[in-house]
This record gives C-alpha cells, structure tokens and sequence, in this order.
C-alpha cells in the first residue's frame, strides 16, 4: 500500500499492486495505479489515468460532476477518481465529461454513451439514457427508465430487471436480469429475447426474432418474419405466426410423443430417455421447422404421419406426466406417477391402475359429463367459461369449476366439490363431502342420510340447503347465516364483523373464534342471545350451544344472568359478581361477595346483599336495598340529586353539572364532581370529598365531620404540613399548607379574604399553593392559594374558594384532611 503524493509541477505516479492513494497537486499529471483499490485525486491541472484495459471491461458509476468511480472484474480492481480530466484505456481515450455521461445516480439521470461500445446503468431513479453509436449495453430497473437509441447504431442490448418491458426502437437484444415471470414485448428489428425461469410471456412483433427462455411455462408470440425459439424445460406454447418459424435445440424424434393440435398446430410431448424425466409439453403453431438433435423435420412431415382425426393412444411413463391427446378421441394411459390427462372431447378414455400416484383429469368440453375413470382422484374444469360437467366415481375426489357454470357430481366417496365463479350445480352423492360455494347463484344438492356434510363459503349471506348439516364461514365481511332441519354446525371463522345467525330447526351449535372470557353476553331485543368481541356482535338466533375455543357452553349456561332491553332478574351467585341490567325496569340481586350491580336505563332494584358493594345508579327511580352490616357500599351516580340509601356508605358522584348529595343515619362520605355542588351529611361523623368547583356543605359539624380535599396542596402528599391557626393579618409561614384565621371578616369575596390574609413571613415561589379558611359570623370560606410571583403577598386573584359551610363559624385543624379518592 503506497500513499503518493505530487508537487506544484507535471508529476508522473506509479502505484503498486496494493491499495494506493495517488494526489497529484498542481500541474498537469500521468497517474498510473496498479491493481487493487485506488483512490486517485488529480488535483488542479489537466490530468491524465493511464495503464487501463480496454474500456468495456469497466463498469463506471458517477459519483459527482467531477468524480467517478469504476470496477473491473477482469482486473480485480476498484478506483475511486476525482478531478481527472483524461482517460487512458487500452482501446482509445475517453473524457471525465464521457464517463460520467454515462455512469448514473440514484437520481433522474440522463445519461449519454460515446462512439464506442458504452454500458449505460441509470442506477436508481427515472433514467434517460442515449448510446449513441457502438454496441451498447443498457440497464434499465424501473418502467420510467426511457432508452433512446440512433438507427443504424450498432447492435444494442438492453437488461430489464422491471417485471415487464416494451423494447424501444433501434435496439435490437432483450435479456431478463431479474427474477419471476417477464413480459417482454419487442419491436420491429429482428429481436434477440431472453428470458428467465420464471412463466414469462414473449411477442416479439415484426421481424424474424429469436427467443431463449428458462424453466417456466412461457407463452411466445413470433408475428410476423422468420421467428426461432431455442426449446426449454416446461411447459411452452409457440405461435410461429406469419413466416417460416423454427424450433432448436430439440432433442431427438424419439423422445417425444407427437400429436395434432388443432390446424397446423402440434404438441410434443417429451418422454426423456428414463424414468421420471418426461411430462413436459411443447405446443407449436404456425411453425414449419423443427431441429431435432441435428436433424431436421417439417410440419408437413409430422402432418403425414399423424392420424388425420387426431384420435391418439399416449402412454405415460412412470414419472409425474401430463397427457394431452388434443383433436380426436384419445386413449390415454398415466402409468406410475401423479399423472394429468387433458381430456378435449367426449370418449376419451383414460387408463389408470389402482396406487399409481394421485392423478387429475382436466376436462376441457361442455356437454356430457365426463366421469371420472377408476382410480383417477381429481377432476377440473379447464380454465375458461365452458360449462363443464364432472362425475366423480368410488374414491375420495376433489372436483373444481372454472368460470362457467359446471354441474359437479361427487356420487360415493367423501368428496370436495369447488364450484368456481359460474352459477353451478354441486351434487356430492353418499359419504362426508365438502361443499366450495363461491357464488350466490351455486346450488347444492345433497341426499338424505348420506354423510355428514359441510358448505364452506366467503358469500355475506348463506342458508344451507336439506339434508346439508354444517356451514363454515371464511369471509371478512358481515355474515348471516341460516341452517336447516337437521342438527346444524355453524362456524362463523376468524371474521372481526358482526355475525347473524340462525339455526332454524335442530339442535344447532355455533362454533365462535375465541374463547369464552372473550365475549360480552347481552340479549337483543328478541330476547336472542349476542355475543360481543370488541367491535364485533354475534347475533345467536335458535342456537342450541356455543363451542368456544376452551369449551361448549349451552344457551342456558350463555343466557344466565344475561340482561336485556326488558325488565330483566339477574340474581347473583356467592362470589364477586358483576350484573348489568341494560335497559329496562331491572331486579339485580348480587348475593354474597363484593358486587357491582349496574341498573342501566330505567327505574331499578339492586340489592348487593352480603359484602362490600359498589352500585350504580343512572336514573332518579332506582332503588337500592342494602342490610345493616352489610359490609362498606358505595353508590356511583350520575344523577344530579340523589339520597343515600340507608345502609350504604359512600356516595360519589361522576356527572359534571352541579350536584345535589345527600347522606343518611351513617358515618358517610360524600364526594362532589367537577361542579359547584351542595352536600348534606346528615346524622353520623361524615367525610366530605371537594371536587373541582365551589362545594356548598349544608351541615358541617367541626370536632365531628371532615373536609377532605383532593387537590394538590403544598408537596402534595396526605399530611397536612405545618398548619396554624392565625389570630391577625400575615406574619404566617409561607410552608404552611393550611391557615386558619380565627378573626371574623366582614365578607368572603376574594378581595376581603385576600385581605384579611395578608402576606406570608417570607415570599412564595410561583406555583406554590396553600389553603386559607376566613370566617364570618354565619358562614366559613375555605380558599385554595397558588402563587403567580415569587413574592410574600396574597393577592385575590391568586385565591379560589372551593368551599362553603354554611351556619359554621370556626373550624380547627383536625377538621381538614388531603387525600385522593380511590
């Protein structure tokens, strides 16, 4: 490794066949590096790299106006160059200005090649990109990628990673350099084509075109000129179109089976030369040539050797093949393997041998219905709208439609019937057959007694036909489904949407997604049962039971306790329960345990029983009972005036307009809300909890009742730090977090309470806040302080009364509580 540094002159540096730094300074340098990775900076002057290969055995790639970098894997090198002007390839000299022309960016480059043969990459990015005369060589990676190329500017390529390519004028080569399937549409030159493995689709348009494709099954358009294909593994069609058209590279004649394929069309299929190396079919049309290991035969030759009806006899071999015996009647016969017979007309036969593989006959006429021979498993309705008809026969067959409306038979066997897109007829027969429906317009037919049997089906709205017993829902969508007389399963699948089903008649069963703890249970209007998950609500109409995914539950189990939009008794068991009446004039009854009983709409009875309970209470006419010593309850109400039950207590209020709350006989507590509420505690040492607003205590007894504020006060925990009771104005401590004043004042404005206050003994820091409680001769103040200046003084506009209570003329210290309602 070197780092070679130049002087103010023309400096000539030679690196080594390490990796080298050249820096040729000023004046006008020769830099010549070796192999490896170089870093080369010209500097000012005009500079020339020299000791290059030729010029196509680089790939260069711009770095900036001024800058590129080039690779070569001929020459196991990497060079990053800068503010070099000259370049000196083996084959010519070409300018910086030329190589970044050509050498793109992950921008919209444009890109312009020189008079030689130029490998144009625009990179990521739009790209333009002019060759200009020479071989060019393109790389285009995205559909906004234009390549314009000059008439007559040699012979040019482009390698297209995009997924689908329509060759502009003058270039005459296409190559695939991606993977999957290709599309690749050319022009009017005589185009060169390849492709991938992938199943590609090839028009080649006017002139005589030659096409190379990989291992999938590629279709392949010559138009018109003299086209060629190189013949490759799959499956392959060839339309010669117009002109004298050629299929190479074949193997020899007697490894394919040959057959007619409609006029001036043949298939060949090959046999291989062993076991398991056939199966894969040819068809040609419109072409006359075919070279066949080195040997060449004609359309017209095969023509005269082949039946004129096209009735072929075709013998597999013991690999996986594919028989197609195109026009006429054919006999076909599998073998060994997993074989697949293409059957075109009615007569057809096909020979297969008990344990020979799992086989599928495509039928590709309508009219008659074809049956399955023995021992063929599958049958298909070739793709299209033909309305195919399909027999099955003794095994367990998979019979599917195509777009047309087919009529699949199923007859003996546990058979899968997959009807398509047509409006078809599926008849299953005898044994546990499966039922594909996919359209509105599919009829099912099953006979009485003969199995159990299940329709499967995405469609929004399903009710299974007689003699059919089970339904299971594969969509995404909201579902009804409906059963029938017979004992029904009916599994509504992984959907999220709302479901309504109907068992009709039997004893039917839902099979629900998740498991029980997982659904809410309510009953609709129609006293039906619904489930609900989430967002989703399942409407259980004439279900017997549900079987969730950790268990069956049955509908009595499902329907205790249950409310609804009527007058509903939901009783309790010993435990914590939690009971919601819904709607309606409700009896709720929690036994023993801590409950929480839920009146919902309408005028209610809840009765906790034993234990500590939580009810609550959304209109004016619910009544709650609760025993003496029935352990702490707790009424939770949004109505706007309410009276405590008697033996309940606690009373806490969660609307947000003004409250009216009123205790009873026992030590309560009574908490308001976010309004200016008026509180009454009645008889009893009563706690009462300040909400948000001013709160109006109607009965306050100091010495027996307590205030208990929820705000932050001071360092906002629940000890009430340094409180005093002040005898004149200011001269508190300013960490006090309650001051009482002793002196009555003539009013309880902020103004007179800011006042009567004063200032502390040292300032506050702003936001620090404080309680002060003033008295009148009838009434008592309490004031929350939050300080907006680091100052000492009380101001009224830094005070908010929260509190009222009223006919007290002094309270003490012991009064007065912080805490947080849990």
């Amino acid at each position: 490794m070197a780092e070679l540094n130049g002087t103010n002159s023309n400096d000539t540096l030679v690196g080594t066949a390490g990796d080298d730094t050249l820096s040729g300074g000023n004046g006008n340098d020769l830099l010549r590096p070796g192999s490896g990775n170089n870093e080369i900076d010209g500097g000012a002057g005009i500079d020339t790299m020299a000791g290059l290969g030729d010029f196509s055995d680089y790939t260069v790639y711009r770095q900036s106006t001024t800058s590129v970098f080039f690779s070569s894997y001929k020459h196991l090198t990497l060079y990053s160059v800068s503010n070099v002007e000259y370049f000196a390839f083996a084959d010519g000299v070409h300018t910086l200005a030329e190589l970044v022309g050509i050498a793109g960016t992950a921008r919209n480059d444009m890109l312009n090649g020189t008079a030689g043969n130029d490998t144009l990459d625009g990179a990521a990015g739009n790209d333009t990109m002019r060759g200009g005369s020479g071989n060019d060589e393109y790389h285009v990676d995205s559909s906004g990628d234009v390549v314009q190329e000059s008439a007559n500017g040699g012979t040019d390529r482009i390698y297209s990673s995009a997924s689908y390519y329509k060759m502009p004028a003058n270039v005459e080569g296409l190559s695939f350099s991606a993977s999957g399937a290709f599309t690749a549409i050319g022009n009017a030159l005589d185009n060169g084509i390849s492709t991938g493995d992938g199943n590609d689709y090839v028009d080649g348009g006017a002139g005589n075109d030659s096409f190379y494709t990989g291992y999938g099954d590629d279709t392949m358009f010559g138009g018109a000129g003299n086209d060629g294909i190189s013949a490759s593994s799959g499956d392959d069609l060839f339309d010669g179109g117009a002109g004298t058209d050629s299929v190479y590279m074949m193997a020899a004649r007697e490894n394919y089976i040959v057959r007619r394929a409609g006029e001036n069309g043949l298939a060949f299929t090959y046999i291989g030369e062993g076991a398991g190396d056939g199966g894969r079919t040819l068809t040609v049309y419109d072409v006359e040539n075919f070279y066949m290991y080195g040997v060449l035969h004609t359309l017209a030759e095969f023509q005269a050797e082949l039946p004129p009806d096209g009735s072929d006899s075709i013998d597999g071999t013991d690999g996986n093949d594919t028989l197609d015996g195109y026009d006429g009647i054919d006999t076909l016969t599998g073998g060994a393997g997993d074989d697949t017979y293409v059957v075109r007309r009615t007569g057809t036969l096909v020979v297969e041998n008990d344990g020979e593989g799992i086989d599928t006959a495509k039928i590709a006429y309508a009219g008659a219905a074809w049956h399955l021979a023995d021992f063929v498993e599958n049958g298909v309705a070739l793709a299209g709208k033909l309305a195919v008809a399909i027999d099955g026969n003794a095994l367990d067959n998979v019979l599917t439609g195509n777009d047309g409306n087919n009529t699949l038979t199923g007859n003996a066997g546990n058979d899968t019937l997959i009807g398509g897109n047509g409006s078809d007829v599926l008849a299953g027969g005898s044994g546990d057959d499966t039922y594909h429906v996919d359209v509105a317009g599919d009829k099912v037919v099953e006979l009485a007694n003969a199995g159990k049997d299940t329709v499967i089906t995405a469609l929004a709205k399903y009710a299974l036909a007689a003699n059919v017993e089970n339904v299971k829902y594969t969509g995404s969508a909201a579902f009804a489904g409906t059963g029938n007389a017979l004992d029904n399963v009916i599994d509504g699948g992984d959907a999220t949407t709302s479901q309504a089903i109907d068992g009709a008649a039997g004893s039917d069963t839902y099979v629900a997604a998740g498991a029980y703890a997982d659904y809410q249970r309510q009953l609709s209007a129609a006293n039906d049962l619904v489930l609900v998950k989430g967002t989703q609500s399942i409407t259980l109409k004439n279900i017997e039971q549900v079987e969730f995914s950790d268990g069956v539950k049955s509908l009595a189990e499902l329907t205790l306790n249950v409310a609804s939009a009527r007058n509903d008794t939901l009783t309790g068991t010993d435990g914590n329960d939690t009971l919601d009446g819904l709607a309606g004039a409700d009896s709720l009854l929690g036994g023993d345990g801590n409950d929480t009983l839920v009146g919902g709409k309408g005028n209610d009875t809840l009765d906790g029983g034993a234990g500590n309970d939580v009810y609550s209470i959304d209109a004016a006419g619910d009544k709650v009972l609760e025993a003496a010593d029935g352990g702490y309850d707790i009424v939770e109400t949004t109505v706007a005036k309410i009276t405590l039950a008697a033996n309940v207590e606690e009373l806490r209020f969660t609307g947000k307009v003004a409250f009216t709350g009123i205790g009873n006989d026992l030590d309560n507590v009574i908490a308001g809300s976010t309004g200016n509420d008026k509180l009454t505690g009645g008889l009893g040492a009563d706690g009462f909890v300040l909400g948000a607003g001013n709160d109006t205590i109607t009965d306050f007894a100091s010495g027996v009742d307590h205030l208990v504020v929820t705000r932050k006060v001071g360092n906002g925990d629940d000890v009430i730090d340094d409180a005093a009771i002040q005898g004149v104005t200011g001269g508190f401590a300013s960490d006090a977090e309650l001051v009482i004043f002793s002196q009555k004042v003539a009013s309880l404005t902020t103004t007179s309470a800011a006042k009567a206050i004063g200032s502390a003994a040292e300032a506050y820091a702003t936001g620090e806040t404080a309680l002060f409680a003033l008295h009148t001769a009838s009434t008592t103040a309490v004031y929350l302080f939050t300080s907006k200046g680091n100052d000492a003084v009380v101001s009224a506009n830094e005070l908010v009364q929260i509190a009222t209570l009223t006919g007290v003329v002094t309270t003490g210290i012991d009064d007065y509580g912080f805490a947080t309602l849990s």
